[in-house]
């Protein structure tokens, strides 16, 4: 069976037409009253990786403090560009009860959230295209290039870490 991805189109069957008399009005069709709940545990944590401007009423402890390229007060990041006050292990925020005014006000699932994660989804898409060789606009990602990528990644000495819900190629060194 040869590996790769098709297409394949399945086309609707003609509409039969209902019996003289018993055709029904339709029925008007709702739009979903609440979009899919988003769950944080199983969330990037795209939010964790914004930056965040303290506020004047904001009581962070100083070890999570930092100053951005024009001098503002705002949290730390770690190495990898997360917010420094989120335990890596379990996506937690550290200082919870003393978070800044700014993440209060994001609410989990909310308009703010929801966009955020469509702008991470489409730049990791757009970044998974690119940074396959050769790839073009119309590059398909699936199964079997990723089990290929990650053998030849194995075969060159690499490995998998994984962090939080986040997997990492890593060169051995």
């Amino acid at each position: 069976m040869p590996s790769g991805s098709i297409m394949v189109r399945v086309l609707p069957e003609p509409p039969s037409r209902p019996a003289l008399g018993t055709r029904q009005a339709p029925v008007a069709v709702q739009p979903d009253a609440e979009p899919a709940p988003i769950d944080c545990r199983r969330c990037d944590a795209v939010c964790c990786r914004l930056p965040v401007l303290l506020q004047p009423g904001d009581h962070v402890p100083g070890q999570f403090l930092s100053r951005d390229a024009h001098g503002r007060a705002v949290m730390a990041r770690n190495e990898e560009g997360w917010c420094a006050a989120i335990d890596p292990y379990h996506l937690r925020c550290t200082i919870y009860s003393q978070r800044p005014a700014i993440c209060r006000q994001f609410s989990m699932g909310g308009d703010d959230c929801r966009r955020e994660r469509q702008d991470y989804l489409r730049q990791a898409d757009n970044s998974i295209r690119s940074e396959r060789k050769g790839a073009s606009a119309s590059t398909v990602v699936n199964s079997d290039s990723i089990a290929s990528d990650l053998a030849a990644f194995r075969k060159s000495g690499g490995k998998i870490e994984v962090l939080g819900t986040t997997w990492a190629l890593k060169k051995a060194s």
